[in-house]
């Protein structure tokens, strides 16, 4: 084995050596807690889990995205799914390359597959929803014009709205009719769109149910700026998605071209998986392409305030 090889097997003995023992330490405690609260196990687990405050918030994350997909996953059933593909993906990297190096990054890069599916979800739905409010926007101008109120004006255009702005619209009329504050329920509904124009519809909705403002003109100029503005942007976002699913199949493309090498020139293949220097290049061929993955989906999560 040569000193890279040397080098990149010192690295992983350093790395398992300090999870074996942060999880040692973790073990530890956890039988400490035991000791002391053993007759109440539920306050244990909430002491050691659903308590803490970065558990709570990805919870809520993945829920809140599971919900803007329209798939309604629970939090327990996105994390099995990540499971189950971090345990696919990390037994194809052992069985297939031989290398013990990338079983790490590719479970890592699995793992965020049902991530991917829910950012492809969550921007089909908010691409139409865009598409659907410019005709809301316009059924409500015409009905607030002739019976100036907004709850009655928006159950009125209930009927020639599709889904899924039907949805948001109908949860939208049942929060303001429940005594739930005006505003938490506008910016509720438009941060479920997560489009600044419906931030700006909630915006001005709000200032005449609490401040009594003649909301007229904003209307107006609201929905002559949609029809102007919304081409330009819809080829802004068009640009973005293309980017983003060009560079998924980018992802995609890689690993088939590589089992299409590896057939046809099994000495490569070999290389690649059997010797020092190629595992190192597998793993951070890995590392970048699980990298390019996540940032993907970061920028997939972004969201409009």
């Amino acid at each position: 084995m040569n000193g890279l090889g040397l080098l990149v097997c010192l690295g992983w003995a350093v790395g398992v050596f300090l999870i074996v023992y942060t999880a040692g330490l973790s073990f530890l405690k956890k039988m400490r807690f035991r000791l002391v609260f053993q007759k109440d196990k539920k306050t244990q687990k909430h002491l050691l889990l659903a308590g803490n405050p970065r558990v709570k918030r990805w919870k809520a994350y993945i829920e809140e995205h599971a919900g803007l997909a329209g798939l309604n996953w629970s939090f327990n059933r996105f994390m099995l799914y990540s499971l189950a593909a971090c345990i696919t993906g990390s037994y194809l990297a052992g069985k297939y390359l031989h290398n013990i190096y990338v079983v790490i990054p590719l479970g890592f890069g699995f793992s965020l597959l049902p991530g991917i599916l829910l950012d492809f979800f969550i921007n089909r739905k908010q691409r139409l929803l865009e598409k659907q409010l410019i005709a809301a926007v316009q059924h409500f101008i015409s009905e607030y014009g002739t019976l100036p109120n907004i709850v009655s004006s928006l159950n009125n255009i209930l009927p020639v709205i599709d889904y899924p702005l039907f949805e948001e619209l109908d949860r939208l009329i049942r929060e303001l009719n429940s005594g739930r504050s005006s505003e938490a329920a506008l910016f509720s509904f438009a941060a479920r769109i997560n489009s600044r124009w419906a931030y700006r519809f909630a915006h001005i909705l709000n200032l005449r149910i609490n401040r009594g403002v003649d909301i007229n003109a904003m209307l107006f100029n609201l929905y002559m700026d949609m029809k102007t503005r919304l081409v330009k942007e819809k080829e802004r976002g068009m640009e973005t998605i293309g980017v983003r699913m060009e560079s998924y199949l980018m992802y995609l493309f890689i690993p088939v071209m590589y089992a299409f090498s590896a057939k046809i020139n099994p000495e490569a293949h070999y290389l690649m998986t059997r010797t020092a220097g190629g595992r190192l290049m597998m793993f951070a061929a890995a590392l970048l392409l699980v990298a390019g993955i996540f940032f993907n989906l970061r920028l997939g999560s972004s969201r409009i305030k």
